[in-house]
């Protein structure tokens, strides 16, 4: 298989055990999963941390990418494009399942660290249209600052439990 295939066939099986084992999966658990030898594993990523930051990497990306689609779509009413944005979901849905991203805040917290400065990162297109929509009087005006902190107070305690 060719060298790309092994680094998705890698993160794949990341995903696959994060989502079915949370963070308290091995190295021997990726082996097994993706059929590649621990030397090949170790080609590509130097441990188990670093296939996670690649996969979260991978996953902020695509939500990037789908954000900017929503927040670029003619058709869409402010209201609208506000839902979307804050419901967008990635294609790696079972790897960052809101009940397991706490635990990582426990046993990696350098996956976790790059979690949060992941998605603190993610707001500008939110903060655009709330803009738009305080300018247009689609929406109250309040301090834009406020409303992002409590959207993301909210989602961090319903992520909690």
């Amino acid at each position: 298989m060719p060298r790309a295939g092994n680094r998705e066939k890698i993160l794949s099986a990341c995903m696959k055990m994060a989502g079915a084992k949370g963070c308290r999966f091995t190295m021997d658990d990726i082996e097994e999963a993706s059929g590649l030898s621990r030397r090949t594993i170790y080609r590509y990523f130097p441990g188990k941390e670093e296939i996670l930051i690649a996969l979260l990497d991978e996953t902020f990306l695509d939500i990037q990418e789908k954000q900017r689609e929503i927040f670029e779509a003619a058709g869409l009413s402010l209201p609208e494009k506000l839902w979307r944005l804050l419901t967008v979901k990635s294609n790696t849905e079972e790897f960052i399942h809101p009940e397991s991203l706490y635990l990582y805040e426990k046993y990696s917290p350098r996956v976790y660290r790059c979690f949060q400065e992941s998605y603190q990162r993610e707001w500008s297109r939110v903060m655009e249209v709330l803009r738009q929509g305080m300018e247009t009087g689609v929406f109250h005006r309040y301090s834009i600052e406020l409303v992002i902190s409590q959207l993301q107070s909210g989602m961090q305690k319903l992520c909690q439990g």
